[in-house]
């Protein structure tokens, strides 16, 4: 293949990356709204909850302590 050729081919590939880094950027953001509603929904009937980093629901200490 010849140089521009090659050019060509790394020129598309750059823009389908960029395409896939955006709607990777959407769904997180989506994703981030979503729990942030879920979270503000259950804290409304009481049921205060955290996030873990690796994205786990888990009841707040305070919460528990009301419950045992």
């Amino acid at each position: 293949a010849s140089l521009a050729d090659r050019l060509e081919a790394a020129e598309q590939r750059i823009e389908a990356l960029e395409i896939d880094a955006a709607r990777a950027w959407d769904t997180a953001e989506a994703w981030r709204e979503d729990t942030m509603r879920l979270i503000e929904e259950l804290e409304a009937v009481g049921q205060p909850v955290g996030l873990t980093q690796e994205g786990q629901f888990v009841p707040c200490a305070d919460a528990l302590q009301g419950r045992a």
